[in-house]
């Protein structure tokens, strides 16, 4: 047992009466979040950590977007901040044991908390930024947005699932695969009514804003088609140019430009898979480290309600959320992807002033392989600027964009060859929504 001090316990009330109400989807979600989450967390201090540095980051989010004047509040903001920075910590370290014991409800529960808090985290530093440059104010570099961390944390849920799903379990007597939809697994449902008799669902957030919805999204609904065939084309050309340096050596395979084109190829479904009026049901094909052939194995030491919140949210079984279709790409994709696209963002340093161009003097060089990973992110990113309704994600596509876009013309790179003239299709797709986030704003 362990006791909460006042701090503690109003963070664990917002958690209660707001957090975990602004996120499910549904009432088998606000089950998840609002009763079975916290009841596990009474007896798990890693969980408890966890909840409360998602609070402490919402309570931050509130306050960047309701407030008349939040830059004159960032000492509150900052004092939240390092709150949730310790309670992730914390938590971050006693997960360790809960692996090692196989507290699989602990582990299992931990992962989409700390996914949510760190992008929660990320969004309200993004929000900050853009609002401090507008003013031509300056921000210590703890507020300010970090680099590719967020990515990693999106994988955390994921990699927990698939890791607990891989768990031996001697007392298993399940012969079936990875649930193929949240009906395969039993529930107590009638209880989860009866336990939610007094909470309430806010009306859930899954994709655009108002004016992204009316504005960006038939843009990019119509113009997509010829940027992937444009992406498709630049990658053939430099699979054909990396294969005919490599001749001499007998050899053409290139790990990192396979990992790129396997990318590639789960991205041109995710398009498809989000604009097809046809399909509505579309089903992607496996991921790239696929569980279509394991067990349940530890997932069946883990409670059903958890068991089926977990396979939602990493879209371990198909959804039609926006939010988790396309935030899912990132669970996908080969790791080596992943770590081409890290290393290329960690080479981009963040101006932490509203005019900071010498930040990005430094000539960086770039392999072909990280170019094309880059190019491929950036055509992603526009799909993530989509989910700018979303409270916990916002404006970090047009963010993270915007990043890239800085870098590589100062680097001069040529995302987009010359002779297909034109703009480069994210960065016109970014100035559409720049034009429409700056007046709401």
């Amino acid at each position: 047992p362990f006791t909460l001090n006042s701090e503690e316990l109003e963070l664990l009330s917002h958690y209660i009466t707001h957090t975990s109400r602004s996120i499910p989807f549904d009432t088998d979600e606000l089950y998840a979040l609002h009763v079975g989450i916290p009841n596990l967390a009474f007896g798990s201090r890693p969980v408890m950590g966890s909840m409360l540095a998602l609070s402490a980051v919402c309570k931050c989010y509130d306050i960047v977007r309701h407030s008349h004047a939040p830059l004159e509040r960032l000492e509150e903001i900052k004092g939240l901040f390092v709150l949730a920075d310790r309670h992730h910590r914390t938590s971050l370290h006693q997960i360790q044991a809960a692996i090692y014991d196989d507290h699989f409800d602990t582990v299992l529960a931990n992962a989409p908390l700390m996914v949510l808090y760190a992008l929660a985290g990320h969004c309200v530093r993004v929000s900050l930024a853009q609002k401090a440059k507008r003013s031509g104010k300056s921000l210590s570099n703890e507020m300010f947005p970090l680099q590719s961390q967020w990515i990693t944390s999106i994988r955390a849920a994921y990699v927990a699932y698939v890791g607990v799903h891989n768990s031996s379990s001697p007392t298993s007597d399940f012969d079936d695969g990875v649930p193929t939809s949240p009906c395969t697994v039993k529930d107590d449902s009638p209880s989860h009514m009866a336990a939610l008799s007094g909470g309430s669902l806010y009306p859930p957030e899954d994709g655009p804003s108002e004016g992204t919805r009316r504005l960006l999204l038939p843009i990019v609904s119509a113009t997509y088609g010829t940027a992937m065939e444009k992406l498709t084309e630049r990658a053939r050309t430099v699979w054909l140019e990396e294969a005919g340096s490599n001749t001499h050596a007998g050899d053409s395979s290139n790990p990192e430009l396979q990992a790129c084109l396997a990318s590639l190829k789960l991205l041109d479904e995710l398009f498809t898979t989000i604009f097809s009026d046809t399909q509505p049901n579309h089903e992607l094909s496996p991921p790239a480290s696929s569980t279509s052939g394991l067990q349940l194995n530890g997932l069946d030491k883990a409670s059903p309600w958890l068991r089926r919140y977990m396979a939602r949210v990493t879209s371990a079984t198909p959804s039609k959320l926006w939010r988790r279709t396309i935030m899912a790409f990132l669970n996908r994709v080969p790791l080596e992807y992943l770590q081409l696209v890290q290393s290329a963002l960690d080479h981009m340093p963040v101006a932490t002033t509203q005019s900071d161009p010498s930040c990005f003097d430094k000539a960086i060089k770039l392999g072909a392989a990280q170019q094309l990973a880059m190019n491929i992110f950036s055509h992603w990113l526009v799909l993530v600027m989509l989910l700018d309704g979303v409270w916990w994600i916002g404006s970090i596509g047009q963010w993270e964009l915007g990043r890239i876009l800085s870098f590589t013309e100062a680097q001069c790179w040529t995302l987009e060859p010359t002779e297909t003239g034109g703009t480069w299709w994210p960065e016109s797709m970014y100035a559409v929504q720049k034009a429409i986030a700056e007046p709401v704003e």
